[in-house]
């Protein structure tokens, strides 16, 4: 019973992968188009999305000098604050 079972989705899987290989890319490039399609966002929720991220302020930077790996366990020894 396993056995046939087993056949039974061996004999789908190269069907189905046969069926891809037959049928002409321009199907699947426009279901691609119909699917990128709505998953692209509105201008306005870019827009949102873009003011939002502008409006943070950078809280710590980088220290200008290089970072000693014996002093990077220290609070605060490779970073300053603004």
């Amino acid at each position: 019973m396993a056995t046939l079972q087993r056949n039974a989705q061996n004999l789908f899987y190269y069907a189905r992968n046969a069926v891809r290989d037959i049928a002409p890319q321009a199907l699947f490039r426009r279901r691609l188009a119909g699917l990128l399609d709505q998953a692209r966002l509105s201008d306005g929720s870019v827009r949102a999305r873009l003011n939002y991220y502008n409006r943070l302020q950078d809280v710590s930077r980088r220290a200008a000098g290089p970072c000693r790996s014996a002093g990077y366990r220290e609070a605060g020894a490779c970073i300053t604050t603004i």
